[in-house]
């Protein structure tokens, strides 16, 4: 039973602690999952855009707000995390720096079975991580 709790609270940790998650090829069950057990739990709503089915989330606070788009498979094909707090610019950046290799001023790498490319996008009153598989291209911003 001890073991058990401290491996749950390990993985708490963990996965808690990052800025940084990825949820490329996750199920659509697996991230409602991950949502609903975050600690700033907030809205989730499902939508359709274009040719997408999405998942909409919004935590708690409002400070963060996440976009992931399904693929025909009900499986993460790309999202978009939204931080309408500057504040948490730096520690976003430290963990981008410390799980992936940087490509260019605000592009980073995730290696893996699939390679990842994360881009940082800073407008005027937010800024947001957009993440799609490397072949693939950055998806605008421009949502509705």
């Amino acid at each position: 039973m001890r073991k058990a709790s401290i491996l749950a609270t390990l993985i708490l940790l963990l996965t808690g602690a990052s800025y940084s998650q990825n949820y490329i090829g996750m199920s659509k069950d697996f991230i409602i999952d991950q949502l609903y057990s975050s600690p700033d739990y907030g809205k989730i709503a499902m939508d359709y855009l274009d040719d997408y089915k999405i998942i909409k989330y919004e935590s708690i606070d409002s400070k963060t707000k996440k976009v992931f788009f399904l693929d025909r498979d009900n499986n993460c094909s790309k999202f978009i995390v939204i931080h309408n707090d500057y504040n948490q610019l730096k520690k976003v950046k430290k963990d981008l720096n410390t799980k992936y290799d940087r490509k260019a001023k605000y592009t980073w790498i995730e290696r893996g079975i699939v390679d990842c490319t994360w881009n940082l996008d800073k407008k005027q009153k937010f800024f947001a991580l957009v993440v799609t598989q490397s072949n693939n291209q950055p998806l605008s911003m421009n949502l509705r």
